[in-house]
């Protein structure tokens, strides 16, 4: 039994030493940069042809400088209908809209324009440091044209108020393409803040027939350029740049990953967990190297890029997620492994943009025939025979369209969620949690309701 000990002693003391022998470089070591991907991130971004001129971002800083920021009344219900505001807070969002005066003329001219270029800088010239001082400011912006669409709306000019909302829509537009992921999410949610405003003017308002049609039109043509979320340039660059910060340089495009830097890059990572240097050396002493995690990273992004045009019911048909696909498709490599779960994350919430997109054309294409017929169709496939919408609105988490059903002088439309079942239009926040239930489109105040309610 002592022998038995003392060998098992002898091993351990082996395995130690073996991993400190494999651990002592990895402690002193330091990355090559080669390449300033800052650099190549703006050379690669800037649309072709670009022309100063053609170019949103100069209209957008004027309109950041001049924002007067939301005030606090409405911090909490900005998604508030005017008409439900008390006499106080009418008169401080009309206040304060009519302080916004010019930040409200500059990005008008912005929306007008094909494209927003902003040259990006970083102090380190890392593009995980970069600079993107404008992403918070945008959002104060779209609160504002929101609030101005509705109060538009609510004051009889209607008209006003939906081209206020399709501006915001544009707006959002201008953030999709080959940039930054945050950026891209901001954008796809100012576009889901403007098909809310839309949503409300619709039910709150008497929208005139002639009006519904040419609002349908304008939101049909801008959803036809709106662009999917885009992983080709800035998310790949992105990688290369960490990849070579992270990792050690052997000269033959191999090397080691760098405990260190693991630590540095989790701790500034605001979807990351941080852990401990001494977790960090015992995850990179094993790690795969350069060339392997970077020929995954490739894999990965590749793969990712079709995933965003999958929906949750196709994967969900598949018995898998997009969380579990990742994870199972980047297993054995803690490095790229380790946000795949917000990568998953982003590819829903693009197809729940785009199916709010076209619930959005749906209801108004129900208003109008009703307007024309004197009823609601009894199917969306009577809809389409009517011209009145030109494709189903096809709901993200089934293998059929959305839910449509006449009610007593009106009509409910909703995706069956998260929970792929159909709860009889529930209304709840995607069908997400343990109380399941629908994303209902219409009636929109019951989306409202459940708003207020959180």
């Amino acid at each position: 039994m002592k022998y038995f000990l003392i060998v098992g002693a002898v091993l351990t003391v082996l395995v130690l030493l073996g991993l400190l022998i494999k651990a002592i470089p990895l402690l002193t070591a330091k990355p090559t940069i080669k390449v300033d991907y800052v650099t190549e991130y703006n050379k690669m971004t800037q649309p072709a042809n670009y022309d100063p001129n053609e170019n949103a971002a100069f209209d957008y800083e004027k309109a950041y400088e001049a924002l007067v920021e939301m005030p606090q009344a409405f911090e909490n219900n900005w998604h508030a209908w005017p008409g439900d505001l008390i006499d106080s807070e009418m008169g401080i969002l009309r206040d304060w809209i009519g302080s916004n005066s010019e930040t409200l003329m500059y990005l008008k001219e912005a929306v007008a324009k094909p494209y927003s270029w902003f040259e990006r800088h970083s102090g380190e010239h890392a593009l995980w440091n970069i600079e993107l001082p404008e992403v918070q400011t945008i959002r104060g912006c779209a609160y504002l044209m929101y609030l101005q669409a509705k109060l538009k709306a609510y004051e009889g000019d209607i008209e006003g108020g939906l081209e206020e909302a399709l501006d915001l829509h544009k707006m959002g537009m201008h953030l999709l393409g080959p940039f930054t992921l945050v950026e891209q999410l901001v954008g796809t949610a100012m576009c889901s803040v403007s098909f809310n405003s839309a949503f409300s003017i619709v039910e709150k308002t008497r929208v005139g027939v002639e009006t519904l049609e040419q609002f349908q039109s304008k939101l049909e043509e801008q959803l036809h350029r709106s662009k999917p979320l885009d992983f080709s340039i800035g998310e790949r660059i992105y990688g290369l740049d960490i990849g070579q910060r992270m990792f050690t340089d052997d000269g033959k495009g191999d090397g080691k990953l760098i405990p260190s830097k693991l630590v540095q890059y989790k701790k500034g990572s605001p979807i990351l967990q941080p852990i401990s240097y001494i977790h960090a050396v015992l995850i990179c002493i094993g790690h795969p190297g350069r060339r392997e995690t970077g020929e995954l990273f490739e894999k990965l992004y590749n793969e990712v890029i079709k995933l965003v045009e999958t929906t949750p019911w196709e994967l969900y048909d598949r018995g898998t997620s997009y969380e579990n696909y990742l994870k199972e498709l980047t297993e054995g490599n803690y490095y790229v492994n380790d946000g795949v779960e917000s990568i998953g994350k982003v590819c829903e919430i693009y197809q729940r943009h785009k199916i709010s997109g076209d619930a959005l054309i749906t209801v108004v294409a129900l208003l109008r025939h009703k307007a024309d017929m004197g009823k609601f169709p009894e199917s969306l496939e009577e809809l389409m025979r009517g011209n009145y919408i030109g494709k189903l609105p096809m709901d993200p988490y089934s293998p059929g369209g959305l839910v449509y059903r006449r009610t007593n002088g009106n009509f409910t439309l909703y995706s069956v969620g998260a929970n792929f079942k159909d709860d009889g239009g529930v209304a709840s926040n995607w069908g997400e949690g343990e109380q399941g239930g629908d994303q209902v489109f219409w009636p929109w105040y019951v989306t409202q309701q459940l708003k207020d309610k959180q």
